[in-house]
């Protein structure tokens, strides 16, 4: 893209970042559903993945933080919770200091397939790093160290 009008680069930027993103989820989907790594991670939507990773990354988390996190509404996330709470993928406790509180985490039996997945898309990276190249992957190594310096700046 050669025009600085920041709109046409904000469009662009965002079509872009949507086509990637299909891009692997559509890759990563497919080889889940051809069984290579996990024989029941294909039963996931992408927002019940990402709902996953967050729960992963944070261990035990209430329904607000993890909404909050997702950045979707609290009934929302708990319907999505209890879907998968009924699956088998999370784990649902009280809080032992609040009891109120309702703490989510990763099943034991979901633990073995989060592997199996995680791996599934550090394949799709390593892919696709080799298909742009080592001057296009730091480029684009260099952007990302920005935009994380630029989101930690902006408490984003």
């Amino acid at each position: 893209m050669k025009n600085c009008d920041p709109l046409e680069q904000a469009e662009f930027i965002c079509n872009i970042g949507q086509r990637i993103r299909n891009y692997f989820w559509g890759n990563i989907s497919r080889k889940m559903a051809a069984g290579t790594k996990s024989g029941t991670m294909e039963l996931l939507s992408i927002t019940q993945l990402q709902l996953l990773d967050t729960v992963t990354a944070h261990g035990r988390i209430t329904i607000t933080e993890l909404a909050r996190n997702m950045g979707v509404s609290p009934p929302s996330t708990s319907a999505m919770v209890d879907r998968m709470v009924n699956c088998g993928w999370l784990h649902r406790a009280s809080s032992v200091q609040d009891r109120r509180k309702v703490l989510v985490s990763v099943s034991a039996e979901a633990k073995k397939n989060i592997m199996g997945v995680q791996e599934i898309v550090r394949e799709e990276i390593i892919d696709f790093i080799k298909a742009i190249g080592p001057e296009t992957t730091q480029k684009w190594c260099d952007v990302l160290d920005e935009l994380d310096r630029a989101c930690t700046r902006n408490s984003i």
